[in-house]
């Protein structure tokens, strides 16, 4: 028989702790388990910031590239307005145009020279 079982001494074995998997047997070792619980929930944390303002930003862009492809239709549209009143315009001129009214009358100066 040994000392210990002479007295009804039995060793407790150290608490574990489930969230870190490593035994705690000290005040130091039980503040260390609590850093790195705290670490990791900041890295979790700190994960879903980046991931959300990375989504936000992307968002963002979208509607920005949206907002671009916009204003370029409307400018195009607006190109192309201005382009069919200017033949409306110009095939408004050409129909008031009357060749025959450009023709000198005969006998003119420029009838005797050719």
């Amino acid at each position: 028989m040994t000392v210990t079982d002479d007295y009804g001494i039995q060793s407790v074995p150290p608490r574990y702790d489930e969230n870190n998997s490593f035994y705690v047997h000290t005040s130091e070792g039980y503040s260390k388990a609590v850093e790195e619980i705290d670490a990791e929930e900041r890295e979790i944390a700190e994960a879903e910031l980046r991931a959300e303002t990375q989504q936000r930003l992307d968002f963002e862009e979208a509607e920005r590239f949206e907002e671009l492809n916009r204003e370029n239709e409307k400018q195009i549209l607006e190109e192309i307005r201005l382009k069919e009143n200017q033949i409306e315009y110009q095939i408004a001129d050409l129909e008031e145009y009357n060749p025959e009214e450009e023709i000198p009358p005969p006998g003119t100066n420029l009838d005797l020279l050719a």
